[in-house]
């Protein structure tokens, strides 16, 4: 575990990416009401989306190692998020990249996530060289191996 993420033997992040993106739906449909008034702008919605929804999606997503399905379906529920608050629908065919103009974003999900990434990277290469995990992300392991010692025996010659 870390920062309440699911980490597995296998790197495998996507189990961890459904987890958050279920966690970012229901954050996402507490504030329902505001995504459908009319009297709230499309920054402030923007802002609020940021703040209360892409921080929950984004929650310790410097230890998420991507698939292309995993980067697909970030997308497409950012996507989903952007035309509800719109109330566009996606049989009205209007294009992903309209839909982010008229919200005024200019990076997506996954570009965020790998901004930070790279952050996590600078403030590990920023750590003293003694750091646990600066010596893990370089591959510096010093293991000293115990030399042999007498096994403590009981008494009858059992282990």
């Amino acid at each position: 575990m870390y920062l309440g993420s699911l980490v597995s033997w296998d790197n495998d992040c996507s189990k961890d990416i459904k987890h958050r993106i279920g966690k970012s739906t229901r954050a996402f449909q507490g504030f329902r009401k505001v995504w459908q008034s009319k009297y709230t702008n499309n920054q402030t919605k923007t802002r609020l989306l940021s703040v209360r929804v892409m921080s929950v999606l984004m929650y310790a997503a410097e230890t998420w190692t991507f698939k292309k399905s995993d980067m697909n379906q970030l997308l497409a529920f950012e996507m989903n998020c952007l035309r509800k608050i719109l109330n566009k629908r996606w049989q009205q065919r209007i294009q992903n990249k309209m839909i982010t103009k008229r919200m005024g974003i200019s990076i997506n999900t996954v570009q965020r996530i790998m901004e930070r990434k790279m952050n996590f990277f600078s403030h590990i290469c920023r750590m003293p060289d003694d750091r646990l995990i600066k010596q893990v992300v370089f591959g510096i392991m010093d293991v000293k191996r115990k030399t042999k010692t007498k096994m403590n025996r009981r008494p009858g010659g059992l282990v």
